[in-house]
């Protein structure tokens, strides 16, 4: 199996589990999930079919390996701590792009209401 699905594959019990989360804390299958930071799009690509994912990152590239990946998602190019979409979200998802956020004005930026 190519290195690339390999990534993929090991994202797979990750994204189960975020699931069943969402769902255990009242999402609905279709709920608007915002993933905050998405790189390489490996638990979105997991998720998009369970819920209507957006899909944010500040790096052009990512974004361009999130379209190709999860074609069927919104993709947006933006920071997570000046992101403003305007739209209202049933859930957002933090995860491996947390490590970004290296200070605590970073992590309240990141949280600030749209």
């Amino acid at each position: 199996m190519p290195a690339s699905q390999d990534a993929l594959a090991d994202h797979e019990a990750e994204a189960e589990a975020i699931a069943s989360a969402l769902f255990a804390a009242g999402l609905s299958p279709g709920g608007r999930l915002l993933e905050l930071g998405c790189g390489a799009v490996n638990t979105a690509h997991f998720l998009s079919g369970r819920f209507g994912c957006t899909l944010p990152d500040p790096s052009p590239r990512m974004l361009d390996l999130s379209r190709a990946r999860n074609p069927g998602c919104t993709h947006a190019l933006g920071d997570m701590r000046t992101l403003r979409l305007g739209r209202v979200f049933d859930a957002v998802l933090l995860h491996d792009a947390l490590c970004y956020l290296l200070t605590e004005a970073d992590l309240l930026a990141a949280n600030a209401p749209s």
